[in-house]
C-alpha cells in the first residue's frame, strides 16, 4: 500500500464519520421535535375528553404504547367495550368496559390524568385513561400487562 492508498481510507473514514454524526444529529433533532409535540397534543387531548366530543385514541408520538394497550384491549374484553353485558367475566361486576377498569381506579386515574368530567362507561375516555396510564408507567393496574409482555 502506497502513500495515495492511506490518504483515500482516511479520507474515506472522515467521510464515514461525519455522515454517522450527521445522522445521529438528526435523530436528535427529531425525537426533540416528537417532545415538543406530545405537550400540544396533550393539550388537544384534554380539551376534547372534557366535553363530549369523540375522542380520537391515535398516539403517533408513542407507537409502542398503541400497540400495548391494544394486546391490553384485546386480553381483557376481547377489545368488545360492551363484554359486561354479554355476559363476560368483568371481575364479578367490578370492572367495566374495553379495558375493563374498576370504578375507583378509572376515578382516580381520571383526576390524575386532569379529565374533567369523567365518564366510567365511555369507551373513548377508557382508551384515552388507558394509554394515560400506560405512558406514566401505571399499567400494573392492568392484570393482562403480565400476558402481554
Amino acid at each position: 500500500m502506497d502513500l495515495d492508498d492511506n490518504k483515500i481510507i482516511v479520507v474515506a473514514s472522515l467521510i464515514a464519520f461525519l455522515l454517522a454524526l450527521w445522522a445521529v444529529s438528526c435523530i436528535i433533532d427529531t425525537m426533540n421535535q416528537l417532545w415538543a409535540e406530545t405537550d400540544d397534543y396533550d393539550a388537544q387531548m384534554m380539551a376534547m375528553i372534557g366535553g363530549n366530543a369523540l375522542l380520537p385514541i391515535s398516539t403517533p408520538y408513542m407507537p409502542h404504547i398503541e400497540v400495548l394497550a391494544t394486546k391490553i384491549t384485546d386480553c381483557e374484553s376481547g377489545s368488545d367495550h360492551q363484554i359486561c353485558e354479554k355476559g363476560g367475566y368483568c371481575d364479578n361486576g367490578l370492572a367495566y368496559g374495553i379495558a375493563q377498569f374498576h370504578e375507583p381506579t378509572f376515578d382516580w386515574m381520571a383526576g390524575e390524568a386532569g379529565i374533567e368530567n369523567p365518564d366510567w362507561k365511555s369507551q373513548h375516555q377508557q382508551e384515552y385513561l388507558l394509554r394515560w396510564a400506560l405512558t406514566n408507567k401505571l399499567g400494573s393496574h392492568w392484570t393482562c400487562l403480565k400476558l402481554v409482555i
